[in-house]
Protein backbone atom coordinates (compact mmCIF):
# COMPACT_ATOMS: atom_id res chain seq x y z
CA UNK A 1 0.00 0.00 0.00
CA UNK A 2 1.56 3.62 -0.92
CA UNK A 3 -0.45 6.63 0.13
CA UNK A 4 0.75 10.19 0.13
CA UNK A 5 -1.29 13.76 1.39
CA UNK A 6 -1.56 16.16 -1.39
CA UNK A 7 -3.45 19.75 -1.46
CA UNK A 8 -5.35 18.29 1.55
CA UNK A 9 -6.68 14.73 -0.08
CA UNK A 10 -5.45 11.46 0.63
CA UNK A 11 -4.00 9.90 -2.65
CA UNK A 12 -4.41 6.18 -3.10
CA UNK A 13 -1.37 5.43 -4.77
CA UNK A 14 -1.29 1.58 -4.79
CA UNK A 15 -3.72 -1.22 -3.29
CA UNK A 16 -1.77 -4.12 -2.68
CA UNK A 17 -3.75 -5.76 -0.36
CA UNK A 18 -7.08 -7.11 0.49
CA UNK A 19 -8.38 -4.71 3.54
CA UNK A 20 -10.57 -1.80 1.75
CA UNK A 21 -8.34 0.58 3.14
CA UNK A 22 -10.27 3.43 1.59
CA UNK A 23 -13.06 2.53 3.17
CA UNK A 24 -11.15 1.93 6.93
CA UNK A 25 -10.03 5.96 6.12
CA UNK A 26 -13.83 6.55 5.75
CA UNK A 27 -14.76 4.72 9.20
CA UNK A 28 -11.94 6.74 11.06
CA UNK A 29 -13.75 9.88 9.44
CA UNK A 30 -11.69 11.13 6.06
CA UNK A 31 -14.65 12.06 3.76
CA UNK A 32 -15.09 10.28 0.73
CA UNK A 33 -14.08 13.19 -1.43
CA UNK A 34 -11.17 14.10 0.24
CA UNK A 35 -9.90 10.78 -0.56
CA UNK A 36 -8.17 9.72 -4.45
CA UNK A 37 -8.06 6.29 -5.82
CA UNK A 38 -5.18 6.77 -7.74
CA UNK A 39 -4.97 3.04 -8.30
CA UNK A 40 -7.96 2.75 -10.79
CA UNK A 41 -7.95 4.22 -13.98
CA UNK A 42 -8.94 8.23 -14.51
CA UNK A 43 -12.00 6.77 -16.71
CA UNK A 44 -13.53 4.94 -13.28
CA UNK A 45 -12.92 7.61 -10.93
CA UNK A 46 -16.89 9.24 -12.24
CA UNK A 47 -18.74 6.56 -11.22
CA UNK A 48 -16.82 5.95 -7.92
CA UNK A 49 -18.07 8.70 -4.80
CA UNK A 50 -14.37 8.80 -3.90
CA UNK A 51 -12.54 12.13 -5.46
CA UNK A 52 -11.43 12.84 -8.82
CA UNK A 53 -8.07 13.69 -9.02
Amino acid sequence: MHLNIKDGKVWLQNHSTERRVAHELVAMGIDQQDIVLRFQYPTIWQYTDFAPA
